[in-house]
């Protein structure tokens, strides 16, 4: 056809009476909708079949909005979050773990929102907490699922580490029962990471969060990096918590946090990131807490710290992990040194340290490891130069080389090593 049909009438109608022009009218606006219509139909079923044929190899990049089709579903997070809340009232076997998947990424830019939304005081956190974790929490005995319930578990322990700061203690300490769901996240990481160990050069599975049954994963094998990633990103949101409120440290003791905690020390021990973020969460469940001091050095925990820092030290020692080695011997000495210390006036009810029995308790625990070379290996190589400050100008990594050597010190001294500045042992020597 030459002519375009939407330009007929106006060629024609001038030359027609008016009934007829009219009657011409409607038919080629008719047959005009139609065309229009069969194009677009055409034309879209031409791209749904090549982009049917894609699909499997963009599977891996982003996800395909299929469930929230709308720009009104993913830019309403009071919306998203009533549609996660209904996928998540089903029953286990009818959920649509692609569909939560959607729903998490679509939340993820409006976590990011600045101010921030008031859903972020409890709709959000309670329905990750108290409804996503407990059903996606990796099961060991489903290994068909447990890879996609890590995936949905990271995406929201990410969408947790994005609340402005402050939000999240404050629902913890408003809902105690949101607490828990963290903690068996951690312990069936572990599990997880255990059972999937078995194929790949045997590892005992750990039945329970203990501290003995810990002691059986073996060191060094082959783990998923995922798992690894999640239970980091979980260590690093319980102790900023505890950090930002200490009266929580009680409810993730109550939890049963420190068996996982120690289990995930010795089973990922090669892996320096997760160290770090399991010794600063320690350290801030402990701090204030004479309670969880008390527990952790019964567990033995102070021989599964001070190893962790050995490790980590030698790799420092070597050159290897940068920064980050760095970083976790400094937060490891810390930690080694609070369980450690007495009241300097000799309190008893002093709540921020062990009482005289368990502090020598603690203190065997670490000679029996080896920390007393540990420590003044770490020693020597900070006042010859090295171990970095963490961070920081020239004047604060000085100052914090001072402080650790310090530190240190008066652990050497506390196990009973007689301790030499490096002056007196320049002028010795000379």
């Amino acid at each position: 056809m030459s002519v375009p049909l939407l330009s007929l009438p106006h060629r024609v109608l001038p030359f027609l009476d008016p009934g007829t022009a009219y009657s011409v009218l409607v038919a080629v606006t008719a047959v005009t909708v139609t065309y229009q219509l069969a194009s677009i139909y055409s034309k879209a079923s031409s791209s749904s079949s090549s982009s049917s044929s894609s699909s499997s190899s963009s599977s891996s990049g982003k996800i395909a909005w299929v469930h929230l089709s709308s720009e009104f579903d993913r830019g309403n997070p009071s919306a998203l979050c009533s549609r996660l809340s209904a996928e998540l009232d089903k029953p286990s076997s009818d959920l649509d773990a692609s569909f939560v998947t959607e729903c998490l990424q679509a939340l993820r830019p409006h976590v990011d929102r600045r101010p921030p939304l008031t859903l972020l005081d409890s709709t959000l956190p309670s329905l990750l907490l108290e409804k996503l974790f407990p059903e996606f929490t990796p099961n060991p005995k489903l290994r068909q699922d447990y890879t996609a319930h890590v995936k949905i578990l990271s995406m929201a322990t990410v969408l947790l580490m994005k609340f402005p700061t402050g939000k999240l203690p404050a629902f913890l300490e408003s809902t105690p029962d949101a607490v828990p769901p963290l903690v068996s996240a951690l312990s069936r990481c572990l599990k997880v990471a255990a059972e999937e160990g078995i194929s790949d050069g045997g590892v005992e599975v750990l039945e329970d969060s203990s501290a003995s049954s810990a002691a059986g994963a073996v060191i060094g094998i082959d783990y998923d990096p995922s798992v690894c990633a999640l239970c980091t990103k979980l260590s690093l949101i319980i102790g900023s918590t505890c950090d930002s409120s200490p009266s929580l440290s009680l409810d993730f003791a109550d939890a049963a946090i420190l068996g996982p905690l120690l289990g995930l020390l010795r089973y990922f021990a090669e892996d320096t990131h997760l160290t770090n973020n399991v010794l600063y969460c320690l350290f801030n469940v402990c701090y204030d807490s004479r309670a969880n001091k008390t527990t952790l050095v019964q567990m033995e925990g102070m021989t599964e710290v001070a190893k962790s820092i050995k490790r980590v030290a030698d790799k420092a020692g070597r050159g290897e992990g940068g920064k980050k080695s760095q970083s976790c011997v400094l937060q490891g000495l810390g930690l080694m040194f609070d369980l450690m210390r007495q009241s300097p006036v000799g309190d008893p009810d002093d709540h921020h340290v062990l009482p005289s029995g368990l502090v020598g308790r603690a203190r065997t625990q670490a000679v029996n490891c080896g920390a007393v070379e540990m420590f003044v290996s770490v020693k020597g190589r900070y006042e010859n130069g090295g171990g970095g400050g963490g961070g920081g100008g020239e004047e604060e990594e000085a100052a914090a080389k001072v402080n650790v050597v310090a530190m240190i010190d008066e652990m050497l001294r506390g196990l009973g090593v007689r301790v030499e500045k490096k002056q007196q042992q320049q002028q010795q020597v000379g």
